[in-house]
């Protein structure tokens, strides 16, 4: 009789450690692997558990080292994994199908817009966003590919398009033959570091956490930095500061410069416009400028 973490892992259960003590555990799953939608319970002899993935599964697996049929009952729960798993596939990329669609037929953005001009920002930096009403509608590419979009809107909301996924997605700005990459979470924080750095290309990652996503698979040539937020108001709060922690991942995955806005009120470099007025894209450029290293061979 397999033992119970070799049932979990088979069901696709990702706990990072099996308790015995009658209490439930929330643990990860392979086909939701940012989610906790796996639960476990293993009784405090060791001897008797049961087990469910939210996501596919109706009702709860027994598992007994008395034993039962639970060898059935997870190739039951693999079965409707794998049929689940198939179906979300179908359904994003039919989700993605109907993005690029949608985007096709979008109006480039040919004028400023309210959240632009708020930020006070230019218009440098905008190539390939298009419109739709006042929505800045944001291309998200994997591969040269759109399998995302992202909205903001005048009073700068932003939403991601319903099925279509964020993960390893980013927007280019582009400039031929420079040598310096830049790596931000935000679009505002984007075109701030864009526009202050006339030699560079930036690489938009949408937020923290994609930002490390992107970081794991990039391949570059020249010199890098990861222009963090700095989170220091919840860092304040909370302890933690995302953003700084996230671009240290990032930057060490790379091999490359790390800087993030120290002084503001604000988080990100965006912010330092609105605080600084004319000299703030100086400040930006000569403080990453700063702190830029060449990517790590290999």
């Amino acid at each position: 009789m397999p033992d119970f973490q070799t049932i979990l892992t088979a069901a696709g259960l990702q706990p990072t450690r099996i308790v015995a003590d009658g209490r439930w555990y929330r643990c990860r799953t392979d086909d939701k692997p940012r989610r906790r939608n796996g639960a476990y319970l293993l009784d405090i002899t060791g001897r008797h558990g049961v087990f469910k993935n939210y996501a596919t599964d109706i009702d709860w697996n027994v598992w007994s080292m008395d034993g039962g049929a639970t060898l059935a009952q997870v190739h039951d729960a693999v079965a409707r994994r794998l049929q689940y798993r198939a179906q979300e596939l179908q359904t994003r990329k039919v989700a993605m199908n109907a993005a690029r669609a949608y985007f096709a037929q979008l109006p480039p953005m040919l004028s400023g817009h309210p959240y632009i001009d708020a930020k006070g920002l230019s218009r440098v930096g905008l190539k390939g966003v298009r419109l739709d009403g006042d929505l800045m509608v944001i291309p998200v590419t994997r591969n040269g590919q759109i399998q995302s979009l992202q909205t903001i809107d005048p009073s700068g909301q932003k939403r991601y398009r319903t099925g279509c996924p964020i993960k390893g997605g980013v927007f280019l700005m582009e400039r031929p033959g420079v040598a310096l990459t830049c790596f931000v979470e935000g679009f505002a924080t984007g075109l701030a570091v864009f526009q202050a750095l006339s030699q560079c290309r930036v690489v938009v990652c949408f937020d923290a956490g994609n930002l490390i996503e992107v970081a794991k698979h990039f391949q570059g040539e020249g010199l890098g930095v990861v222009c963090a937020d700095n989170d220091h108001a919840t860092e304040a709060r909370m302890g933690a500061n995302k953003g700084i922690e996230a671009g240290q991942k990032a930057a060490e995955l790379m091999g490359c410069g790390l800087a993030y806005p120290k002084g503001l009120e604000g988080s990100d470099w965006a912010d330092a416009i609105a605080e600084f007025g004319p000299d703030a894209l100086r400040w930006i450029a000569r403080k990453i400028n700063h702190q830029s290293k060449p990517f790590r061979k290999g």
